[in-house]
């Protein structure tokens, strides 16, 4: 009988004789508690993520981390438990992050390579964003979408800065306004 990938459920294969209390209750029995932590809010239906753990006071101190280097720093164990949780939730807020950014047709420079620096507050030069297109929920027109998809064709390089993006286009200047989507850091 095969397993399935990630809660290793049963799964019986055509030729497999499945006996009901072996084969098919565990399986239903890790599903009914995946279903119970999702229906509790332990687990958040929208991105998986665990809800917050709450440990006894004894175990951690409340601690907020902004830098990851801060976790090296704690020398008891309550305080490297702390740190780790912190750093956890700040790595997760961290990569869990969007931002949308305005880029202007007209902002360009003149002369090839067409380049725009932007404005993104909190953008570190060291950070790597994963950037892509974005498309506001309101603009349906077809027109405006496909001038969009050239604009956006023109961009060859996003390079990070100290609070902001610059963009580069070598080829041809984009002639639309358009929006990017930057998650992450």
């Amino acid at each position: 009988m095969q397993k399935t990938r990630f809660y290793q459920l049963n799964k019986p294969q055509l030729s497999d004789f499945a006996n009901i209390e072996e084969a098919i209750n565990p399986s239903m029995d890790i599903i009914d508690s995946k279903l119970k932590e999702l229906s509790d809010g332990k687990v958040s239906a929208n991105d998986g993520a665990i809800a917050d753990v709450k440990l006894p006071p004894a175990w951690v101190e409340q601690m907020a981390i902004s830098d990851l280097n801060q976790i090296e720093a704690k020398r008891s164990i309550k305080g490297i438990l702390s740190a780790l949780i912190g750093g956890l939730k700040f790595v997760h807020a961290f990569f869990k992050q969007t931002r949308t950014i305005k880029v202007t047709a007209a902002s360009f420079s003149s002369t090839a390579p067409y380049t725009l620096r932007v404005a993104v507050s909190g953008m570190k030069a060291t950070d790597t964003p994963v950037i892509s297109h974005f498309l506001p929920s309101n603009v349906t027109d077809i027109g405006v979408i496909k001038a969009s998809w050239k604009a956006y064709s023109c961009i060859d390089k996003i390079e990070t800065d100290d609070g902001g993006i610059l963009i580069k286009c070598f080829r041809k200047k984009p002639q639309q306004d358009i929006w990017l989507m930057a998650k992450g850091g």
